[in-house]
């Protein structure tokens, strides 16, 4: 048999990546794949986009998740700079 197993029943999974991640996030992503899962459900920090190399950490993991994954993103955290 090649390529990933797939579930009877469609299912996904919940993981955050932080911030300068690559590593962990190209060991976990293949792992997740590999399961079968459908969707990736992942915290998105507001205030961590804002600070410094946010901007390229999301620009890199959001296409790199949703290129495999049915990607869920939930927004969290709103910068402290742009809040009350």
């Amino acid at each position: 048999m090649s390529g990933p197993r797939r579930s009877p029943q469609p299912f996904g999974f919940v993981e955050w990546f932080r911030p300068g991640e690559y590593a962990r996030t190209e060991q976990v992503l293949p792992e997740i794949e590999a399961s079968g899962a459908s969707w990736l459900r992942t915290h998105l920090s507001w205030a961590e986009f804002h600070a410094p190399g946010g901007p390229e950490w999301f620009d890199w993991l959001i296409p790199r998740l949703a290129n495999k994954l049915e990607l869920l993103p939930c927004i969290h955290y709103t910068p402290p700079s742009i809040s009350r």
